[in-house]
């Protein structure tokens, strides 16, 4: 029993994938909270970095990755968390997402002002947003690959760029107990210098 053509056509196809993303890194998205602790209440930033845009095998053999484009929405329940709004990289990328057909949080690069960047630690976007209650949540990014301006856009493909990250939000300190632990302090302080003088 033989192969159909479609079958062998899908099986090369399938082992060039396999060899063109085992010849290079696949970029990766990372998540920074620029804010700890977090309390009840407070506006925080996510900050979007994707690491791992190096050479890729090219046609014409090793080639530099860059990255074109991105394009994701915030990830977050909404009970837990009110979404305030991202700022793209102004030094990199050309704000898109205020465009109907991008996701929430979108941007490229402009080819005749900028080279498209490359490596490690490039910051896509910082995210605002507010916690609203306290405890042990998660929180990220998704793109919808089968939206063409989602995901990550690199000269070596597309990639998704879904992410995720702990978030840890305290309880808002009550004024009493910030009140004793400044009396706390304040009394070290003065039993120390009274030690002090005595010797």
């Amino acid at each position: 029993m033989g192969l159909s053509k479609k079958s062998i056509v899908t099986v090369i196809l399938s082992s060039i994938l396999i060899f063109f993303n085992a010849a290079h890194a696949i970029p990766t998205p990372r998540l920074e909270l620029s804010t700890k602790p977090i309390y009840s209440g407070d506006t925080f930033t996510l900050e979007v970095f994707i690491d791992g845009v190096t050479e890729f095998e090219g046609l014409s053999g090793p080639e530099l990755d860059g990255v074109l484009a991105f394009g994701f929405d915030p990830f977050f329940n909404t009970s837990e968390f009110d979404f305030v709004g991202a700022v793209v990289n102004p030094l990199l990328f050309e704000d898109d997402s205020n465009s109907p057909i991008t996701p929430v949080v979108a941007g490229q690069v402009n080819l005749f002002e900028n080279i498209p960047p490359f490596g490690d630690n490039i910051l896509l976007a910082s995210l605002s947003f507010t916690s609203l209650i306290e405890g042990y949540f998660n929180i990220g990014i998704v793109s919808d690959l089968s939206n063409p301006n989602a995901g990550l856009i690199a000269w070596s493909g597309f990639y998704d760029i879904g992410a995720s990250t702990p978030v840890t939000v305290s309880p808002v300190p009550e004024p009493a107990t910030v009140i004793l632990l400044i009396s706390g302090m304040a009394g070290l302080g003065v039993f120390g210098r009274k030690k002090f003088r005595k010797k």
